[in-house]
C-alpha cells in the first residue's frame, strides 16, 4: 500500500492504494472534526449524518468509484442518485468537455438503513450498510483502486493502517496534519513565532469553574472557537461583531449549562475587515505552490458560505501569501507535506486547515484551465470564480431538465458558465460561477431562477 503526495490531484488530498488509474472518490464532511462531539452536542446529529460525498463528484473522473451516503432507503433512491449525477455529468461535458465519473459508473450508497428492494438497483450501482470510511475499506479490499484521501490525519490513517502496512514516516505526516487541524495546537505554536496572527487564549481539557479571564484584555474584542471544530461548529462572534469580555464570559457559563461547552476551546482576538483564504502544496522537499488567493464569504455564524477568486486579487496578494506559507513551514516541529489552506484577515493568520476546504473548487477549475481555452477557444481566460455552498436546487428541476435549461440561458445572456460541484437530491447543492461581474448578476439570477421554476 503506497501512500503518495505528487499526483495530478494533489490539491485535493493523498493518493493511498497500489494502483493509480482510478479512484475510489469518498468526500467525509465528518473527517475535518477533530472533536467528535461537537457535531452531537450543537447539532444533535450523529457524525456520519453530515456526510453526503456528492460535492465532490467535481473532482471525480470516468470510470472512478463514488461513494454517496443517502438519508433514505425508499424505492427510488436509485433512480434520484442516477439522474442527479447524470445531469451533472453532462452539463460538465457540454460546458467544459471534461468527464466526470458518470451514472454508468459504479457508484456506491452508503447508509445506517437496510436497502431497498433490489428490483430497483441498476447493475453499477450497490448498497453498504455502515459509514463511508468502512464502505472505503471494503473497496481497498476488493478492487485495485486508489483512495483520494481527502483529509490525510491519523484518524484516516489508523483506519488504514488496521489493514494495510503504512509506514512510520507517513504515520508521521498523518500526525502532523492532526496537530495543525487543533486550533489550540496550531495557533500555539504560532504565537511563538513571527507569524501575524490574533492573540489567542487557550483552554485545554478544562472542567473547573469559575474560568480564570483575569488575563483577557478587558479592552478588546474576541471570538469564542471550539479547538477541534470545523464549519463555524461552536463558533461565537457575536453576530460578526466581535464580543468584548463580559460577553464571552457569559456565553462559556451558558453553554457550561446547557452541557454544551467543549473540553478544549480558544478565546481568539476579533480582528475586523474582509476574510481571505488561500491554498497551498507544501512539497516533501519543502517548495511551496501557490493555487489560489480568495476572498470569502461568511454568514454570521462563522460558516464559508461562498468565496470569490479574481487574477486581480491572486497576483495583488501573492506575495504577502506566500510568506505567510513560508513562516509557517518554517516554524513547524516536524515534517508536513501536502495540502495546506489559511484564512487571514489583514494579513495575520486566524486559522490554517492541512486538509480540503469548501474553497478547493477554485484549485481545481484553475487546474483545468487548458480544457476551458479548448472547449471556449484559445483566447478564452478564466479570471474570475465564484463559489455559492448552499443552493437549495430540487430534485424536479434537476429530473425535469429545468437546471439545465437555466444553465443555458444564464450562458447565452451573460457568457457565464454555471456549473454544479455536485447534484445533492437529497439536500442543498454548491455552484460554480466562472467569469460573473463584479456585481454577481449571473449567479442572482441563477438563485432567481431556481426558485421560481
Amino acid at each position: 500500500m503506497e501512500v503518495i503526495f505528487d499526483t495530478e490531484v494533489n490539491h485535493l488530498g493523498v493518493l493511498i492504494g497500489n494502483h493509480y488509474k482510478y479512484k475510489i472518490i469518498a468526500l467525509s464532511t465528518a473527517d475535518v472534526f477533530i472533536d467528535k462531539l461537537l457535531i452531537p452536542t450543537f447539532w444533535k446529529k450523529n457524525n456520519e449524518s453530515i456526510d453526503s460525498g456528492y460535492q465532490a463528484h467535481l473532482y471525480s473522473s470516468k470510470n472512478d468509484i463514488l461513494v454517496l451516503r443517502v438519508p433514505t432507503n425508499e424505492n427510488q433512491v436509485c433512480e434520484k442518485v442516477s439522474i442527479a449525477i447524470g445531469q451533472n455529468f453532462e452539463i460538465w461535458r457540454f460546458m467544459t468537455g471534461i468527464y466526470l465519473s458518470s451514472s454508468e459508473d459504479k457508484i456506491v450508497l452508503v447508509s445506517d438503513l437496510t436497502p431497498p428492494n433490489s428490483a430497483y438497483f441498476p447493475q453499477n450501482i450497490s448498497w453498504f450498510q455502515g459509514n463511508m470510511h468502512n464502505a472505503v475499506l471494503s473497496l481497498l479490499k476488493q478492487t485495485k483502486f486508489s483512495f483520494l484521501a481527502f483529509t490525510f490525519n491519523s484518524q484516516v490513517v489508523n483506519m488504514l493502517s488496521q489493514y494495510f502496512p503504512i509506514g512510520d514516516e507517513i504515520k508521521n505526516i498523518a500526525k502532523s496534519v492532526t496537530t495543525l487541524m487543533d486550533k489550540n495546537s496550531a495557533l500555539k505554536l504560532f504565537q511563538k513565532s513571527t507569524l501575524k496572527c490574533p492573540k489567542t487564549y487557550f483552554f485545554d481539557e478544562r472542567s473547573d469553574f469559575p474560568f480564570d479571564l483575569s488575563s483577557v484584555h478587558p479592552s478588546k474584542l474576541y471570538v469564542f472557537k471550539p479547538a477541534g471544530g470545523a464549519a463555524g461548529i461552536g463558533l461565537y462572534n457575536n453576530n460578526g461583531l466581535g464580543a468584548n469580555v463580559k460577553q464571552i464570559a457569559e456565553h462559556i457559563y451558558e453553554l457550561k449549562g446547557l452541557h454544551q461547552l467543549p473540553k478544549r476551546f480558544q478565546i481568539q482576538e476579533f480582528i475586523s475587515g474582509n476574510p481571505y483564504g488561500a491554498s497551498a502544496i507544501i512539497k516533501q522537499n519543502g517548495e511551496i505552490e501557490i493555487l489560489e488567493i480568495h476572498k470569502q464569504i461568511i454568514n454570521q455564524h462563522g460558516k464559508f458560505v461562498g468565496g470569490r477568486w479574481t487574477s486581480d486579487l491572486a497576483a495583488k496578494q501573492r506575495e504577502s501569501v506566500k510568506k505567510m506559507f513560508e513562516n509557517i513551514v518554517g516554524i513547524l516541529p516536524f515534517n508536513y507535506a501536502g495540502l495546506m489552506c489559511l484564512d487571514y484577515i489583514n494579513k495575520k493568520v486566524i486559522e490554517v486547515n492541512p486538509r480540503i476546504t469548501a474553497s478547493a473548487p477554485i484549485s481545481h477549475i484553475l487546474r483545468l484551465k487548458d480544457y476551458f481555452a479548448k472547449k471556449n477557444g484559445p483566447r478564452y481566460i478564466i479570471k474570475q470564480i465564484d463559489l455559492n455552498t448552499g443552493l437549495d436546487i430540487r430534485f424536479e428541476i434537476i429530473k425535469h431538465g429545468k437546471l439545465r435549461n437555466i444553465i443555458d440561458k444564464i450562458l447565452e445572456k451573460h457568457k457565464v458558465i454555471c456549473l454544479p460541484q455536485g447534484l445533492n437530491p437529497f439536500g442543498t447543492s454548491r455552484m460554480i460561477f466562472i467569469n460573473d461581474n463584479r456585481e454577481g448578476t449571473a449567479q442572482k439570477e441563477f438563485i432567481e431562477a431556481i426558485k421560481d421554476s
